[in-house]
């Protein structure tokens, strides 16, 4: 299938000044891209190096805001819709001629980031992926979502899988049983996930931190750290696996 590139965005701040950043050259831009969202769509949004807002609202928009101390006309704001789904990404002036759906290579000869805030329509799947910034999902539909440095907040009917590397993980999860499996896992960092009360089947590893599971019994070994959970809430059902290496795991209900 052929995918077609949007790059028209209607640019609403032109460049000015940013204070506290320190440079002379430090300028800032803010946006709407110009695409739309089809009735039950999925929505995409990629970011590398910013931070990325998604609430639920009356009406579908995307909003961004550049800043830093380089190009930033050099830094594109791309958008792509397929079939089901709409997609939003940040690419650099090295990534020239990739869209969305391409590799993009690193953004280190840049300090440009890119923040989003943006609305979906009720009940939309959301995706969102970061490299370098927090994430953070409110809505009332089935979540996916990763950062690899960064905070990773999420409060949603659902999710499959959500996952740092470098963060705090805190999920609020109103309806686990209609994601099937939900994968929440961080490297250097706690994880908290609360659940509306129901049936689940809960699995959690922590290797160098303590578990506090609600209702649940934690195994701890003898000697050294870390502690895992296998139990269920109920009858059991959809499993909620939990992992970190370096940090703590909460699970309580809401």
């Amino acid at each position: 299938m052929k995918i077609v590139v949007s790059l028209a965005v209607m640019v609403s701040v032109a460049l000015s000044p940013v204070a506290g950043i320190g440079s002379a050259d430090a300028a800032e831009e803010s946006g709407t891209v110009a695409i739309g969202l089809a009735p039950g769509a999925t929505f995409n949004v990629q970011d590398i190096n910013g931070d990325v807002s998604v609430r639920s609202g009356p009406e579908f928009a995307v909003r961004y805001r550049k800043h830093g101390s380089t190009d930033l006309a050099g830094v594109r704001v791309l958008s792509e819709q397929r079939s089901g789904e709409t997609r939003v990404c940040v690419r650099y002036p090295t990534d020239d001629g990739s869209g969305c759906n391409g590799d993009y290579s690193s953004h280190s000869h840049s300090d440009v980031a890119v923040d989003f805030t943006i609305t979906v329509p009720a009940h939309t799947r959301v995706i969102a992926n970061d490299v370098n910034g927090n994430v953070d999902v409110r809505t009332d539909g089935f979540v996916t979502a990763e950062t690899v440095n960064g905070r990773l907040a999420v409060d949603a009917a659902t999710a499959d899988s959500l996952r740092t590397i470098n963060g705090e993980l805190v999920a609020t999860l109103h309806d686990p049983r209609a994601s099937g499996t939900l994968h929440a896992e961080s490297v250097n960092g706690a994880v908290t996930i609360r659940m509306a009360a129901g049936s689940a089947h809960v699995r959690a590893e922590a290797l160098n931190g303590d578990i506090h599971a609600f209702g649940l019994p934690v195994n701890r070994p003898e000697y050294g750290p870390g502690a895992t959970v296998d139990g269920q809430y109920g009858r059991g059902g959809p499993s909620v696996v939990i992992k970190t290496v370096n940090g703590s795991i909460r699970v309580e209900p809401i």
